[in-house]
């Protein structure tokens, strides 16, 4: 509809004026991308779990930085971090990095995700579970006790 038309030309605006002149990245790329929403004025959980979605918010985005040729397609997006929170004034604060090319050959990347996973596993073995809870400032935190 027209407020997220709207929306976009202003994400391509902003997204031109920081890229002052830049030509757009190539290769494979990194977003992280959090959506502050406005908190309702009452009755407002923790997180903005109602509309709109996050899959649509970072479509939304996705389509507006390529626009803004920050990127020149969002299929070299191989990675996605995208969080929707409240805050008192909305906005988006986006991140977009250039990975590294995957210049390993695969028997040496098949090794180091091996060493890897080993790593993992006697960190996690060697404690105790983690507790969830609610952190009413932010995400939900982990305390191992």
């Amino acid at each position: 509809g027209a407020p997220l038309r709207q929306w976009r030309a202003d994400v391509v605006e902003a997204a031109r004026r920081e890229l002052d002149g830049m030509g757009p990245l190539d290769g494979p790329l990194h977003v992280e991308a959090t959506f502050y929403l406005r908190r309702p004025k009452r009755g407002a959980p923790i997180y903005p779990v109602r509309r709109p979605d996050l899959d649509k918010l970072t479509r939304g985005l996705l389509d507006a930085l390529t626009a803004a040729s920050v990127f020149g397609d969002d299929a070299q997006v191989v990675d996605l971090v995208a969080r929707k929170r409240y805050a008192a004034e909305p906005r988006v604060e986006v991140a977009v990095y250039r990975l590294p090319d995957a210049s390993m050959q695969p028997r040496e990347l098949a090794r180091r995700l091996l060493e890897a996973l080993e790593t993992w596993r006697g960190v996690i073995e060697s404690r105790d579970p983690p507790t969830r809870r609610a952190d009413p400032g932010g995400p939900a935190s982990t305390e191992r006790g």
